[in-house]
């Protein structure tokens, strides 16, 4: 009897695919789980009488300052309507593919054992039961961390490969990223210094000319998009929106005290938690 040698690989990957596969069929089918702000999808235990359209309505209305998001909603009310099955796929696949490309970035770094077992984690984000009680926010909330994905995918690449294509897509991608959601914000550091780390380790050495080369490459385009998207979403919206518009204030102390009230929390408020929870 001739034995077939199966790559480890392969099955690793397959098994993962198969828990995925087996875990989500049922939320698919019947329409979501977990608690979020609409309250009547879990009463009514499903996204059948749910008016999703008139909701895309209201969203699309109150985001300009998210062109991107609204504009996928509006393509997404074109072809859906009310089917609800069309936004947990949409809603699914975002994700998964997010983790996809985050995957791929993962594998220059960390041994393969760690990259699978982050896929099989990260694939089931339990941590944001709202949006899974909610799939139809697909568009904002999942697409903008899907675009921010493909963007530090492409920015490895470039750094691996040199190609100039690499480097403009990974870009673009995180304009249209920050244009949908400006969720992604503090996910930003990681965009900047992933491909910092990748060359240093590539090259194994640093030095003053070689960290300007990769500071300007690197670090001074997402700072100056930074600095774009939050004079568009603080005074460029207001001109073609007018009035107070969610999400959109004017630079204010209590802006600079909420921001450092954010950091607070980060790097000393958590650590403080965790530390009580040991």
């Amino acid at each position: 009897m001739k034995l077939i040698k199966i790559n480890s690989n392969i099955l690793i990957i397959s098994f993962i695919i198969l828990i995925i596969f087996i875990s989500y069929i049922n939320y698919f089918l019947y329409g979501g789980f977990g608690s979020g702000d609409d309250i009547s999808i879990l009463l009514d235990k499903n996204l059948e009488n749910l008016a999703i359209k008139n909701v895309f309505l209201g969203l699309t209305q109150n985001s300009p300052a998210r062109p991107v998001s609204s504009t996928i909603l509006e393509i997404t009310i074109y072809f859906a309507n009310n089917n609800p099955k069309f936004y947990i796929i949409c809603c699914i696949f975002s994700w998964l593919l997010s983790v996809l490309f985050i995957s791929f970035v993962l594998f220059e770094f960390l041994h393969k054992s760690s990259v699978y077992v982050f896929a099989l984690l990260s694939s089931f984000p339990f941590f944001v039961t709202s949006i899974f009680g909610s799939p139809y926010l697909f568009t904002g909330y999942f697409t903008c961390i899907f675009f921010w994905s493909i963007s530090l995918f492409f920015l490895i690449k470039f750094a691996k490969t040199k190609k100039i294509i690499f480097y403009s897509s990974g870009l673009i991608f995180l304009i249209l990223s920050l244009l949908s959601l400006e969720y992604i914000l503090p996910l930003l550091p990681l965009t900047m210094f992933f491909p910092i780390v990748y060359e240093i380790c590539k090259i194994n050495y640093i030095n003053k000319k070689l960290f300007s080369k990769l500071f300007l490459l690197y670090v001074l385009p997402v700072i100056i998009i930074s600095l774009f998207f939050l004079i568009f979403k603080i005074y460029v919206v207001q001109l073609y929106a007018g009035g107070n518009v969610y999400g959109v204030s004017s630079v204010r102390l209590a802006s600079f005290l909420q921001a450092f009230y954010y950091f607070f929390v980060i790097f000393v408020e958590t650590p403080l938690l965790l530390f009580e929870v040991i």
